[in-house]
C-alpha cells in the first residue's frame, strides 16, 4: 500500500511539473509574439500619438496587470 502511494504521488508530482513547464512556454511564446507584432508594426507604431503613453495607462487600468499585445 505504502509503495503505491508513494509511486502515485511521484506521478502527480511530474504532471505538475508539466504543467507548469506547459504554462511558461505558452507565456513564452505569448511574449514573443507580442514583441514580434511591435516590431514588425514600429513604422505604423511611431506614427501613434502618445504609443507608450497609451499603453502605460492601458496596463496601469487593468486589475490583473496583463494586456494582450496582439
Amino acid at each position: 500500500m505504502f509503495l503505491l502511494s508513494l509511486i502515485q504521488s511521484e506521478a502527480e508530482r511530474n504532471f505538475s511539473t508539466l504543467k507548469r513547464i506547459k504554462t511558461f512556454l505558452r507565456n513564452t511564446q505569448d511574449r514573443l509574439t507580442a514583441l514580434s507584432m511591435l516590431t514588425i508594426e514600429k513604422e505604423f507604431i511611431s506614427t501613434m500619438e502618445n504609443f507608450n503613453g497609451k499603453v502605460i495607462d492601458k496596463f496601469a487600468a487593468k486589475k490583473e496587470r496583463r494586456i494582450e499585445l496582439t
